[in-house]
C-alpha cells in the first residue's frame, strides 16, 4: 500500500525552488499536465466523491471517502483505467455527471 501527504505551499517563488533543487543536484523527472475530473454519488454525500485522474500517461479511478480531518482519515479504493475518455463516458452512461475539472501542472524532482 502507498502512502502519501499531501501539502500546500503558498507564496513560494517556483523559479528560485527549482533553482535551489538543481543546485542541491535534484534529479529533474519530468512536468506533465495532471487533468481531475470529479462526480458526486447520488444522493450527494460531501464526504465521497469519485474521481478520474490522468497525468497524460496512466489514469485512475478512484473513490474517495473521508471519515474524519486527520491524515488517516481519507480512505481511498483506486483502479486504472485504459482510458479516461472512455472511462468519463461509462460513468455518463451510469448517470454521473462531473461536477469539476482540474487541470494542475506538474513538475518532478527526486
Amino acid at each position: 500500500m502507498k502512502s502519501e501527504i499531501e501539502a500546500r505551499l503558498l507564496n513560494v517563488d517556483v523559479d528560485d525552488f527549482i533553482f535551489k533543487l538543481q543546485k542541491a543536484n535534484a534529479k529533474f523527472i519530468g512536468d506533465w499536465l495532471q487533468i481531475r475530473y470529479v462526480y458526486d454519488f447520488k444522493p450527494v454525500d460531501p464526504h465521497r466523491w469519485i474521481r478520474l485522474r490522468t497525468n497524460g500517461i496512466a489514469s485512475t479511478l478512484t473513490i474517495k471517502e473521508v471519515s474524519d480531518k486527520t491524515i488517516e482519515g481519507t480512505k481511498e479504493l483506486e483502479i486504472e483505467v485504459s482510458s479516461i475518455e472512455d472511462t468519463d463516458k461509462i460513468l455518463e452512461k451510469l448517470g454521473y455527471t462531473k461536477r469539476s475539472i482540474q487541470e494542475n501542472k506538474r513538475i518532478r524532482y527526486i
